[in-house]
Formats: C-alpha cells, sequence, structure tokens
C-alpha cells in the first residue's frame, strides 16, 4: 500500500533422526526487506514494517527410554527486532518463546488412540509477534494448554 517493496534473502530447514529414540527439527531465514518506489520518498530504503531479518526455530523430540509409547518434546522460536511502520521510527523488540508437548500412542478396544498435550509460551512472556499495514501490532498468545486425541478407525 505503500510502493512496492522487495524481499530477498535465504531459508534453511533440517530435520530428521539424531539417534534412535531423538528426532530435531529446526529452520533459520534471513529476510532482507527493502522499500522501493514508495509513495512516501522518505521511506525508500527502508525496511518494510513486519519483516524481521532473522527468524529461528528449533525443536526436539525424544522416545521416553522407559515406556516406548511416550514422546517428548521441546521447541525454542525466535524472530528478531522488526518496524512497526515504514519510516522505520517504532521499532518492536525481539523475542524467544519456548514450547513443551508430550505425546502417548495407546490402543483402546483395538482403536489405536493418540493423545497429545502441549504448552506453548512456557513461560508466559508477553511479546509483540507482528505488526500489521493498518498500523496495528499483534500481541503474541499468552500461555496456551491444548490437549487433543487422534483415533485411527
Amino acid at each position: 500500500y505503500d510502493g512496492e517493496q522487495k524481499n530477498r534473502g535465504i531459508e534453511w530447514n533440517t530435520f530428521g533422526n539424531i539417534a534412535k529414540n531423538l528426532r530435531l527439527l529446526g529452520g533459520i531465514a534471513y529476510t532482507d526487506g527493502e522499500l522501493v518506489r514508495s509513495n512516501t520518498v522518505a521511506n525508500n530504503g527502508n525496511t518494510p514494517l513486519g519483516v524481521p531479518k532473522w527468524t529461528m526455530n528449533a525443536g526436539v523430540e525424544w522416545d521416553t527410554p522407559w515406556n516406548p509409547d511416550l514422546s517428548l518434546s521441546l521447541r525454542a522460536v525466535y524472530t528478531s527486532s522488526q518496524y512497526a511502520n515504514n519510516a522505520n521510527t517504532v521499532e518492536l523488540p525481539s523475542w524467544v518463546r519456548y514450547d513443551i508437548g508430550a505425546r502417548y500412542k495407546t490402543v483402546i478396544n483395538k482403536i489405536p488412540v493418540t493423545y497429545r498435550l502441549s504448552v506453548e509460551n512456557l513461560f508466559d512472556k508477553h511479546y509483540w509477534s507482528g505488526a500489521t499495514d493498518k498500523g496495528l501490532v499483534t500481541l503474541g498468545t499468552p500461555r496456551t494448554i491444548k490437549l487433543s486425541a487422534t483415533m485411527q478407525l
């Protein structure tokens, strides 16, 4: 809405088993955003609002040795600072969020059932997760607990 925006960057993701009962999932992205041909000439060359330079995540999932049907997980999510306006005068700070989870597989009446429990934003950190072109910033979600069950019928 304020001219043209160019985003250039690189993203790298990885996943896989690093041991028999240990899996890793992670990624990192670098984004170089730039405003060009802006309707506000002073904003040319600025970083567009809501475009962090760095985003990273890393997660690990572990199958417990005392119960092969129980898996535990840990994840960290990072977003670098970003601007809340195209003039680059209001900056949202970087943030890190930690999540944990558990998965339990069982069989009930010959039906495979998987229970999942997760806690997102484990430490209930308050952070601004992003900005919109309407001049609004988004508050990150508070500590959130999720419980679910899936069945194979």
